[in-house]
């Protein structure tokens, strides 16, 4: 799907009086032309023609920028180089250089475009091609060879929608530029002949390049709206192939004079080159002429670069828009084939298509109006607005910003500091051993300190808060047997006291003076059960609990040997529960169960399963291996 957009503008300043703003003669003349593929990607060109004032008027425009009617189209067809907002060139040429007898190329090309690329010839994209482009209107050429490496730009500028002559020729270790038949660049010892490059294949590309636009040696906008005829590449007889023009516009249409805008681009005039509407009759008039119109997008502007939309005009979905400020527009339906106007004077503002109208008062009348004029920042844009698209951004992001801030509160003020408000997913406890170890797997090696140090170093720091002096100056003496409660009934209860569970409570696990350290230097090991903690959650259902050990299959039963528990029978004493979260029972310490293995067969590797025996913790769910149990391999090494 292709789609165009033709806009005819035709803008004047007046001195003379009209009954309903009167009809501009001369002026500014404007012309905006949209193609590509999509109507949300289209690119602008937006054309000024500006014509000196007649003298006969009291109070003449300054033209913003002369330039002198165009040549007419001839000789039809032409191919147009631009195809669309990348740098894809719109034909390549292949050519076999060892059959090469002339080594020149000539063109004619017309634009309004100041910059972009001609064409483009290479053997190698890498270390040998050349570009012929425009900058500023003026020819450029950058090559990049095993002669020389170099950009140049020289002659009279050429974007004048005029057509011109242009002949690029190898002469020798040179290269000539010609323009409408004068000599403008030799560049010598920058080349070689053809007929002896490394690569016999030359690629010549027109309207782009065949390598990104970060590999020219300046950097340059590719894509160039302009059109070429009469063209003659090398030598046709050494053509290998060449691809169809892939041109998205049509260049038998008539060209006028203007500016090439890219997407989110824009042009700026000052409104001070322009006479000051101090007294009526004063008028300001915009013409347009729509063939096609599709998409969205700003047309003008009046207003400063901070505040650029003191009155606009929009194309929106087959209307036009003309709104004030951020103040509601004023839409007109789009008719295709009518011309359409606008008309700007001191009193009014209007629209108009046919016999459709839209008439509206400036904001702030003629006050505001002079102020505008008389600013020194105040501007005619065309095209997209300044910063239009980044406060776009700025507000999207912030309204985005803002909404997550006010979810996020929102949603703090349903949770509690103190206990989680969801807890149906940690019914049932899990168990852990200490010393932790990668996969779960406790080896020993008796002779080697290195293999069991590091397990007795955790041990240190893990049971130090186990103290008897630490539990004794920070924790409570409890009645065994029964539930530790503390309810807040009505009144925040907070801290919560804790139980002692004092280390002297592990026995020969306690590592209190144990010259074994916790028996893993004689291959007796001790492993700590301890149970994760679950807010709210009342252990054994009052009844008594404790944590037992077995091998895992029969082969594990016999290698495990006998082993003893600390507390006796590995029991956990129903006076720490419940526990009420990190925030509430701040000194809380977790009961533990200690496993002492006295003879492991050695040099084996042992699947040991323990599991706490509870009336309210199941531990045969398949699905959780930890639930209310722990599997862990153990292997004492002895040489």
């Amino acid at each position: 799907m292709k789609w165009a957009l033709m806009i005819r503008e035709t803008l004047t300043v007046q001195a003379h009086a009209d009954p309903e703003l009167s009809e501009p003669q001369r002026g500014i003349r404007l012309i905006m032309e949209c193609g590509g593929p999509l109507a949300k990607s289209c690119w602008l060109l937006l054309l000024l023609l500006l014509l000196p004032p007649p003298p006969s008027h009291n109070h003449q425009g300054q033209a913003l920028r002369q330039i002198t009617p165009t040549q007419g189209i001839q000789d039809p067809p032409a191919v147009h180089l631009s195809n669309g907002p990348g740098q894809e060139p719109v034909s390549i040429m292949i050519f076999n250089l060892t059959k090469i007898t002339k080594a020149s190329s000539s063109f004619e090309f017309r634009t309004w475009d100041p910059e972009g690329v001609l064409f483009y010839g290479d053997t190698n994209p890498k270390d040998d091609w050349f570009v012929l482009g425009l900058r500023e209107g003026r020819p450029e050429i950058q090559l990049h060879n095993p002669w020389a490496q170099l950009t140049v730009g020289a002659g009279p500028r050429l974007d004048d929608g005029k057509w011109h002559q242009v002949e690029v020729k190898i002469l020798g270790d040179s290269v000539v530029l010609e323009v409408d038949k004068e000599k403008v660049l030799h560049l010598r010892q920058v080349a070689g002949p053809l007929a002896k490059k490394p690569q016999p294949v030359m690629r010549i590309a027109l309207g782009g390049l065949l390598f990104p636009a970060s590999n020219l040696r300046l950097p340059l906008v590719p894509a160039l709206d302009a059109c070429l005829r009469r063209d003659s590449w090398l030598d046709p007889q050494a053509q290998i192939s060449v691809s169809a023009p892939t041109g998205l516009r049509n260049c038998t249409v008539e060209s006028q004079p203007g500016i090439f805008f890219p997407p989110g681009t824009h042009a700026e005039f000052s409104l001070q080159d322009i006479p000051q509407p101090h007294v009526e009759p004063w008028a300001f008039s915009v013409n347009l002429g729509l063939q096609l119109a599709a998409g969205s997008g700003h047309l003008l502007a009046l207003g400063t670069p901070e505040n650029p939309s003191w009155l606009s005009l929009q194309l929106q979905d087959q209307k036009v828009v003309l709104s004030y400020g951020s103040g509601p527009g004023l839409d007109l339906p789009l008719v295709l084939g009518l011309p359409l106007q606008l008309k700007l004077n001191v009193s009014k503002v209007l629209l108009s298509q046919g016999p459709k109208k839209i008439l509206a008062l400036p904001p702030g009348g003629l006050d505001s109006l002079l102020r505008l004029w008389a600013h020194p920042q105040g501007r005619l844009f065309l095209g997209t607005l300044p910063a239009f698209i980044l406060l776009f951004y700025f507000v999207f992001y912030g309204f985005l910003t803002a909404m997550f801030t006010l979810t996020m509160w929102v949603m703090l003020q349903t949770v509690s500091d103190h206990t989680p408000k969801y807890q149906d997913r940690l019914a049932t406890p899990g168990l852990m051993i200490r010393p932790k170890t990668e996969n779960l797997d406790v080896v020993v090696n008796v002779s080697d300190t290195e293999s069991w140090d590091q397990h007795v170093q955790k041990l240190n720091k893990f049971l130090e808060p186990y103290n008897d002096s630490i539990q004794a100056q920070k924790n409570d003496v409890c009645r065994p047997g029964r539930y530790y409660e503390q309810p807040d009934n009505g009144v925040l209860n907070y801290p919560k006291r804790a139980c002692q569970f004092n280390r002297t409570q592990l026995g020969d696990c306690s590592g209190i003076g144990d010259p074994t350290h916790y028996g893993y230097s004689t291959g007796q090991p001790c492993v700590f059960i301890k149970m994760n903690r679950v807010i709210n959650f009342y252990a054994g259902a009052n009844q008594s609990m404790n944590v037992t050990c077995v091998g895992k299959r029969d082969e594990d039963a016999e290698n495990l040997g006998s082993f003893v528990m600390f507390p006796a029978n590995g029991n956990i004493d129903l006076m720490y529960f419940p526990y009420y979260g990190k925030k509430f029972h701040v000194n809380y310490t977790q009961p533990l169960v200690a496993v002492k293995f006295l003879n492991v067969t050695p040099n084996v590797e042992v699947n040991v399963e323990c599991r706490i025996n509870a009336v309210n913790i199941a531990t045969d769910d398949e699905r959780d291996k930890f639930a209310g149990r722990v599997a862990f391999k153990l292997r004492i090494n002895k040489t």
